[in-house]
């Protein structure tokens, strides 16, 4: 599932933790951040209990996007709308 994920072109900005020297103020409005990356990580060395615990980390990449990037027309905003609605 991660490795479809990591390769449609609409997940490039969810591949790599979020670069806090760019957005400076995202830790200010996300507790818990998460990547694809890190879900792979994770997922690669068994540290996940049951697929919902790994279903709960990639609706949480989703959820940390649409809460930070609030403009609803931005490129960003778009695809979480259009795939937030899978998970």
């Amino acid at each position: 599932m991660v490795h479809q994920l990591w390769q449609s072109r609409d997940s490039e900005p969810f591949r790599e933790p979020v670069d806090l020297l760019l957005h400076k103020d995202y830790t200010k409005s996300i507790d818990t951040p998460m990547d694809l990356g890190t879900v792979r990580e994770q997922l690669e060395a068994g540290n996940y209990d049951s697929p919902l615990e790994f279903a709960k980390d990639v609706k949480l990449i989703f959820t940390n996007s649409k809460n930070f990037n609030t403009n609803k027309k931005s490129k960003v905003s778009i695809q979480i709308e259009k795939n937030i609605t899978a998970y």
